[in-house]
């Protein structure tokens, strides 16, 4: 996913659990921010932000992390929501990049999340 310096939100929406691996990311900002923080990215003007729910309806969907620093080198999360979105946040001042690849969880995956007691918002909502 690419922003080429346009002030737009841009999101991918993924109807099925995952596991997600972030490849690349990289922001026209400066690099002074934490790589995940739940508050503060937003600050930025541009950051990439993973939502998860059991519903289609983006708006009511739940953050899950919020990336506001570049990095290179692999990022993995296992997500058992039944909808994921991996959203791009730009404020049109910079070209911002971000590369990942998806795929199913399978079932073995799903139920090792429960047992383990794994904290995740989508099987207790």
């Amino acid at each position: 996913m690419v922003s080429p310096q346009q002030h737009r939100n841009c999101s991918f929406s993924i109807v099925y659990p995952v596991a997600i691996d972030i490849s690349e990311f990289s922001l026209g900002h400066r690099n002074n921010f934490p790589k995940r923080s739940l508050v503060g990215c937003a600050e930025t003007g541009d950051y990439v932000q993973l939502l998860g729910g059991n519903g289609i309806d983006t708006s009511k969907l739940l953050p899950i992390t919020d990336l506001c620093i570049s990095f290179t080198g692999p990022t993995h999360m296992k997500i058992g929501c039944e909808n994921t979105v991996v959203r791009m946040v730009s404020s049109g001042n910079f070209v911002s990049r971000v590369s990942f690849s998806y795929r199913l969880l399978n079932n073995q995956e799903l139920q090792t999340i429960k047992l383990n007691n794994v904290e995740d918002f989508c099987f207790n909502n």
